[in-house]
């Protein structure tokens, strides 16, 4: 409970629409992504990185949402991924913010990836524009988009 209150999420910067927003089950979920365990993230992130390498196919479509898209976010940003090959990754219902900085070993996704983060109609983030902004240690190709559907923005 303690981990949970109001203070906890004031570096967040939350306008006053969001700071009402933030209901308990949001709060406990945010408690969660800002306490994830980023060496878990990366063990995943360096499975998903060989599995993707060792595909015969030049073209590979991704959809991951929550903890999922941070995998895929972490496998990007690794600078691991084969870069003769088209990867489309569909990301979405996930705190782009909250994205830890170690897990960035490069700061741009890569050539040939192409990102699409959007948030469907009754994703939990929606009243949290804060939480959908690319942290500073990172860049990504496009914005974050307020429908389902997949725009394919390249890096």
């Amino acid at each position: 409970m303690q981990d949970t209150l109001m203070y906890n999420f004031k570096d967040q910067g939350f306008c006053e629409s969001e700071k009402r927003a933030l209901s308990q089950p949001i709060r406990e979920k945010l408690f969660q992504y800002k306490h994830i365990n980023p060496k878990q993230i990366q063990k995943y992130a360096n499975q998903l990185v060989k599995e993707i390498n060792q595909l015969d196919q030049d073209i590979i479509r991704i959809e991951a949402s929550e903890v999922g898209a941070f995998i895929c976010l972490a496998a990007m940003f690794s600078g691991k991924l084969s870069k003769q090959k088209d990867i489309y990754f569909e990301l979405s219902s996930f705190p782009v913010k909250l994205f830890p900085r170690e897990l960035v070993k490069k700061t741009s996704e890569g050539h040939a990836h192409h990102i699409n983060i959007c948030l469907n109609e009754d994703c939990w983030l929606k009243p949290f524009q804060t939480l959908r902004e690319c942290p500073e240690y990172m860049e990504l190709s496009g914005p974050i988009e307020e429908d389902t559907s997949f725009m394919g923005l390249a890096a």
